[in-house]
């Protein structure tokens, strides 16, 4: 069963898969944890049912408010999408003149930023740049699309990622929707600190 909640201190709303079976009172429950895939846009949850061969038709448990209940999906997402225009896919963009024009006869070297939810985003964004003769250091890990990681493994990760930053001229925000996570943003901090110019996904596709 789709799930939908916002979080009550960020505000970030998400999309989840969770197992649902009736209760002895008549009613219903729901597992405490999503199961995967999920995502945090529907967008991302579109992409992972279908990927499912699944079909997003049923209700959808609303976890908002005190007690959870099921609505049927085409209320919830009119609900969510009455002064939301975006696309669910990101249109096409340009790689920015700044990053296809060589340095001294060298590539410039780009590292890609974002949530790991977004690796198809990434993987394009890769192929966009390094077509554009860049020289691409990116996430290879993917926790959000199901990579197990332990805590040690993901410490070790974020600071690898940031010694990425280092090496590279630029870095290039993968950001359908404007989402940019903690990790992220704390990434976006650092290569601001070291005067390193910034580029995000969507001001240049418009989302």
């Amino acid at each position: 069963m789709v799930s939908f909640d916002i979080h009550e201190e960020s505000g970030e709303q998400s999309w989840e898969i969770r197992e649902l079976y009736p209760s002895e009172d008549g009613r219903f429950g729901y597992t405490e944890n999503s199961v995967k895939p999920f995502g945090n846009s529907l967008a991302e949850l579109i992409w992972d049912l279908e990927h499912m061969h699944q079909e997003c038709e049923r209700d959808v448990l609303d976890l908002r408010g005190d007690e959870a209940k099921l609505v049927p999906v085409e209320q919830l997402l009119a609900e969510l999408t009455s002064d939301d225009t975006s696309p669910l896919l990101p249109p096409d963009w340009t790689v920015p003149a700044e990053l296809s024009t060589s340095a001294e006869g060298l590539p410039k070297i780009v590292c890609i930023c974002g949530s790991t939810r977004f690796r198809d985003e990434m993987a394009e964004a890769n192929r966009k740049l390094t077509l554009a003769d860049c020289i691409v250091v990116a996430p290879a890990v993917f926790q959000h699309r199901g990579d197990a990681i332990t805590v040690k493994q993901k410490q070790t990760l974020d600071e690898l990622h940031l010694k990425k930053i280092d090496m590279a001229d630029a870095i290039f925000v993968v950001d359908p929707g404007e989402y940019i996570g903690a990790s992220t943003r704390r990434e976006i901090g650092y290569a601001q600190s070291l005067a390193k110019p910034v580029f995000r996904l969507s001001a240049l596709a418009g989302l």
